[in-house]
């Protein structure tokens, strides 16, 4: 999270619910091979921010009542807040019935909550602050981020956070998004070095979670195991077994 001077930092940082991470400073205990996807102690006393000598940001890193773990930035030379959060859930994660469902879930997010019900709000909160706001989802994890204006960024937050608490998941935004997943899959489809990927894929053994497609299309997410699978159960199933910063 990168705030400017005047920002209520310690005020915003409730409204993240997973893990917020930072682009260059390195978050680090005793042990050189700890990853800050897992392993960290409860305790903000056991933890180490290195930064180069020249970045003159300031960090800190605070672990709220629910586990989540976020590191803060202070850059009193920025004009923008900007924050990204982790979830330790992807592509591997999905059930072998529903191929694309991590991915699938990652696009829903952004299509309401039940505190901002109207769909693509904070796409539109973002551009209207003069930031954007993106995610990805990889093998592992799924990555949230969005960038304002300071002046934006407490209430971009609550936007965002809501996403993790208080998803709508509605039936209408579902059928829409499938097409939405169907569509990028089928500009993905001239790209080499995604075909390429998963030709590499395919070559797993063909019961692991690696041999699945991760992206999704219309075929795998319309109507997966012939009908018999709810989409959307699944999605709130999903949701609520990985999104959460205390499981």
């Amino acid at each position: 999270m990168i705030v400017s001077p005047g920002s209520a930092v310690l005020h915003a940082v409730w409204a993240v619910s997973l893990l917020a991470a930072c682009s260059n400073a390195v978050l680090l205990r005793d042990s050189p091979a700890l990853r800050l996807r897992g392993g960290l102690d409860a305790s903000p006393a056991s933890v180490v921010i290195r930064k180069p000598e020249i970045d003159k940001r300031t960090y800190r890193h605070v672990v709220l009542p629910n586990k989540l773990q976020a590191v803060l930035v202070s850059d009193t030379s920025a004009h923008a807040g900007a924050a990204a959060l982790c979830v330790a859930a992807g592509q591997l994660d999905d059930p072998p019935e529903v191929e694309g469902l991590a991915h699938f879930l990652e696009h829903m997010l952004f299509l309401g909550t039940e505190k901002y019900p109207e769909e693509s709000n904070f796409d539109q909160f973002c551009a209207a602050g003069g930031g954007y706001s993106n995610a990805w989802t990889s093998l592992d994890h799924t990555m949230y981020h969005f960038i304002v204006s300071e002046p934006k960024l407490h209430d971009a937050l609550d936007r965002f956070a809501s996403f993790f608490s208080c998803p709508l998941f509605s039936e209408s935004g579902t059928d829409r998004e499938i097409k939405a997943v169907d569509s990028e899959n089928n500009k993905n489809l001239q790209d080499d070095d995604r075909r390429e990927y998963q030709l590499l894929r395919s070559t797993c053994e063909q019961d692991h979670p690696m041999a699945r497609f991760g992206t999704g299309n219309e075929e795998t997410l319309r109507h997966p195991a012939g009908g018999k699978i709810d989409v959307r159960a699944e999605l709130l199933k999903l949701h609520k077994g990985a999104y959460s910063a205390n499981l």
